[in-house]
């Protein structure tokens, strides 16, 4: 699947990636927000989340444009355990792990690896689960198909 018939497709490509890459984690999916409420019920976890699309020098007259993509790739642990060394020592092994499958991975329609970035959110805590935000970095370049007007 590319950017052509799914705008949100690297979401799925990196929940695919992180399941693949790293087996301790029970489930890898695609939300769009995390609350006390909406989380994974299976930890750990990972998800991964749009966190902005940006054109890059589109101006309407040309049918093609580079868009810089950030995605969240948020890990989830779970914060019921009353072992606070516990809970770093499960959570630090699969950040190291996500950084290494995700950062250089060059996902399927991309133009560029992704890349671990700085500005994530900060890592945040509920009483059910704790979360450590990963920003990365990828570009892909749209097209738009003959006899449609150019790239707004």
């Amino acid at each position: 699947m590319t950017w052509s018939t799914d705008a949100l497709w690297l979401g799925p490509a990196i929940a695919a990636r992180l399941r693949e890459q790293l087996p301790a984690l029970r489930t890898a999916e695609v939300m769009d927000d995390l609350t006390p409420d909406a989380y994974p019920k299976q930890l750990p976890a990972a998800v991964a989340m749009l966190q902005d699309l940006r054109p890059q020098g589109s101006d309407g007259r040309v049918s093609t444009a580079l868009v810089e993509a950030d995605w969240l790739a948020v890990l989830v642990g779970d914060s019921r355990r009353a072992d606070r060394d516990a809970q770093r020592a499960a959570a630090g092994p699969l950040i190291s792990q996500a950084v290494r499958a995700l950062h250089g991975w060059t996902p399927p329609g991309c133009a560029r690896p992704m890349s671990w970035v700085p500005g994530a959110p900060r890592p945040y805590f509920t009483r059910n689960f704790t979360a450590y935000p990963l920003l990365l970095r990828t570009a892909f370049t749209t097209r738009s198909e003959p006899g449609l007007p150019a790239l707004t």
